[in-house]
């Protein structure tokens, strides 16, 4: 229920439609940075599969073996977080860098590229990249958003309140009079203790 005095209904009022606008906002942020972060995933991914393919062609071409140009290529440094294994036609892991991990971050964050001799690339994320970054932005927004909240709150109520003072003096003087002898005041049935008390 409403609370009775109209500037706690008014204050209440604007604190929620403040709160509404906050979450929407919020939320609106966070799915937004959530699918950018992803396509930056995957195009990182992607990148990072090619060159090692890239290298592990010029490796073949020079060492001659596959195993041995598997070893070479992984000597090239890599982005943190990320995975990059080759495998043998058998599915023979035959050098692997980066971070370790039992899985990949999502399925759809692994890349595989074929590469000469029957051997596959596959790059992955290993760690929650993704979710580290919305729950750094999710912890952003909330340490952002109640301060301004209860801020907005403050200034609203302060804000009614002074736009309410001609109520109030009003109330005062009509108050004043219904304590004259005289007829009755009329009954007044909006609820709020402003205009009950001016009734």
């Amino acid at each position: 229920t409403l609370p009775r005095s109209l500037l706690s209904r008014l204050s209440w009022l604007q604190q929620s439609l403040a709160t509404l606008i906050v979450i929407a906002f919020a939320a609106s942020a966070l799915g937004f940075s959530w699918f950018e972060i992803r396509r930056d995933e995957r195009v990182a991914l992607d990148l990072a599969a090619r060159r090692t393919v890239d290298d592990l062609r010029d490796e073949i071409a020079e060492q001659g073996s596959l195993a041995k140009a598997a070893d070479v290529s992984m000597a090239q440094e890599i982005e943190p977080g990320l995975r990059i294994e080759i495998r043998s036609s058998t599915g023979q892991l035959l050098a692997s860098r980066g971070a370790q991990a039992k899985r990949p971050l999502a399925e759809s964050s692994v890349i595989r590229f074929g590469a000469d001799q029957g051997a596959s690339v596959e790059a992955s994320w290993v760690r929650p990249w993704r979710e580290q970054a919305i729950g750094t932005l999710a912890r952003a927004l909330i340490a952002v958003a109640l301060p301004l909240l209860v801020l907005s709150f403050l200034v609203a109520r302060w804000l009614v309140r002074r736009e309410l003072s001609p109520l109030s003096q009003m109330t005062l003087r009509a108050e004043a009079l219904a304590n004259a002898p005289g007829p009755e005041p009329p009954a007044v049935s909006t609820g709020a203790d402003e205009l009950v008390r001016l009734g």
